[in-house]
């Protein structure tokens, strides 16, 4: 009896997995706060390009941005100038305008999956800013 109990809460569970956020996989593979500078800086910068590649990613930057080994590999100055991190909040808050606007090295190079990317969260945002009034 209890092996069908354990088959239904994993059956529940997965079922639970399907509405997981996307985003998560990518929070999940980040390294610890405590790892190393350099193999950490590295693995998410990885990290990030991986995000924000992914075209079903199109929520949650602003979480990887201030997740805290985030912070600890690319922010140690707490200056926050880190192009990767200047890309998440453009992600997260920002518009292809602010994007092309921008001094170069300000935010990291996208590519052309990412700039459609942006695109798409830009006509977003300001569709929520039109219906806010």
């Amino acid at each position: 009896m209890s092996s069908s109990k354990s088959g239904a809460a994993s059956g529940g569970a997965a079922a639970g997995h399907a509405h997981t956020n996307p985003m998560d996989q990518y929070v999940n593979a980040l390294p610890s706060p405590t790892a190393g500078a350099a193999g950490a800086a590295a693995s998410v910068r990885a990290i990030i390009h991986q995000a924000l590649t992914n075209p079903k990613i199109l929520s949650g930057f602003a979480e990887l941005r201030s997740h805290p080994a985030v912070v600890a590999a690319l922010d140690r100055s707490g200056a926050g100038d880190d192009p990767a991190l200047h890309t998440l909040d453009l992600f997260a808050k920002g518009t292809y305008s602010d994007y092309s606007s921008a001094a170069p090295g300000t935010y990291l190079t996208l590519t052309d999956g990412q700039l459609t990317k942006l695109r798409q969260l830009t006509v977003v945002s300001v569709a929520q800013r039109i219906a806010a009034g």
